[in-house]
């Protein structure tokens, strides 16, 4: 395998999971951003 296409393929595969992650994390965490907000 070449050396170079693999870690360009790591490297979109790990660009594209944190992508997804953040998108995630926006849409789950934005209740907890309110009730922490809502408790202080």
């Amino acid at each position: 395998m070449n050396y170079i296409s693999f870690s360009c393929n790591l490297f979109s595969l790990f660009f594209h999971t944190r992508v997804y992650v953040s998108e995630w994390r926006k849409k789950h965490e934005k209740p907890r951003n309110k009730f922490v907000k809502l408790s202080d």
